[in-house]
C-alpha cells in the first residue's frame, strides 16, 4: 500500500516517491521528493527501508507559533 504524502510546505506542490537500490546489500530504498519552484530546488528526504518510513519523515511539520507568542511585551 502506498502511503500518502502532504505536499510541499514552500509551494504545495505534489511530492512523490523515489524508490532506489542501496548499493551495499542491493536491497530496496525509498525517498520522498519533489522540485519546488519556490525555492528552485530538489528537496528530498534521506533513504529509508520503507515508504511509511520516508513518508513518516516528509509528513513531519512544525507546529505554527502564534503572532500574539512572538510578540514580547517590554
Amino acid at each position: 500500500m502506498t502511503e500518502k504524502l502532504k505536499h510541499c510546505p514552500f509551494c504545495g506542490g505534489v511530492a512523490v516517491f523515489d524508490q532506489g537500490i542501496a548499493a551495499g546489500n542491493g536491497s530496496a530504498t525509498f525517498s520522498a521528493t519533489h522540485y519546488c519552484v519556490t525555492l528552485q530546488t530538489r528537496i528530498q528526504t534521506r533513504n529509508y527501508g520503507s515508504e511509511k518510513d520516508a513518508a513518516s519523515i516528509w509528513n513531519r511539520r512544525m507546529e505554527p507559533v502564534s503572532r500574539r507568542e512572538e510578540v514580547t511585551q517590554p
